[in-house]
């Protein structure tokens, strides 16, 4: 038999793979943690708290950048992100610091899990990994992640809407893998194109940007938004 494959995705359960198939992995490990650990943290934790932490996800993700990329940032690029991570904060406090420990621990964890999947991502695309082989890896690992607790918590429920709106499930099952995928496909271009501290500053654009039209349109001087509804292709910034 011939040396197996290092390429194959953790998702084919080779009990050979090897240690470059299994780093291929961990993006899609950090993001089913933050998906989890961020909705869970939601349950006790007010969503401007949520929010407030979350915002300092490119300063985390400039710090581990420098540990996994071996990328450090110049004094002014440095001082410039941290001056914008603040600024967001602010955008985005809306005067509560509700949150019980265990629930600002979650999303303090789930914050530095995006961080690391922004950073594993940019390091495995500048070695020769393009965007659709990287989704193709994260999709197995993400599933296997966060299939259990949807087995455990929400199969039940799951089971009696399913008989219920059989079509409409099928429909939102079907659109949100697509949205998903092309999500995630645009995510990793632009982190491979530019950096994972560079798409993670435009997504607090992002949060400033939705702001200002929520008050312009929506006529509301304070939202909260959530931030991660990039999930996998399975499931979530």
């Amino acid at each position: 038999m011939g040396v197996p494959d290092i390429n194959l995705p953790i998702g084919t359960l080779n009990p050979t793979l090897t240690r470059t198939a299994l780093v291929r992995q961990t993006p899609g490990a950090f993001l089913a943690l933050n998906i989890a650990l961020n909705n869970i943290s939601l349950i006790d934790i007010s969503l401007s708290l949520n929010q407030v932490i979350r915002s300092s996800i490119p300063v985390v993700t400039c710090l581990l950048a420098i540990v996994v990329e071996g990328k450090v940032p110049g004094e002014r690029e440095g001082w410039a992100l941290v001056m914008l991570t603040v600024g967001v904060m602010i955008a985005v406090w809306q005067g509560t610091v509700a949150g019980k420990p265990h629930a600002i621990m979650y999303c303090v964890m789930g914050t530095v899990c995006n961080a690391a999947m922004m950073t594993f991502s940019g390091k495995l695309l500048s070695e020769k990994l393009d965007v659709v082989r990287l989704t193709f890896y994260t999709a197995p690992i993400s599933l296997m992640c966060l299939a259990p607790f949807m087995a455990i918590l929400e199969m039940d429920a799951f089971r009696v809407y399913f008989a219920q709106h059989f079509n409409d499930v099928l429909g939102i099952i079907v659109l949100s893998s697509v949205n998903a995928v092309t999500y995630n496909l645009v995510h990793s271009l632009m982190i491979k194109r530019s950096s994972a501290v560079t798409t993670t500053v435009l997504g607090e654009i992002k949060i400033v940007g939705l702001l200002i039209l929520s008050a312009l349109i929506l006529d509301e001087g304070k939202v909260g938004i959530e931030l991660d509804r990039r999930a996998p292709a399975l499931p979530a910034p």
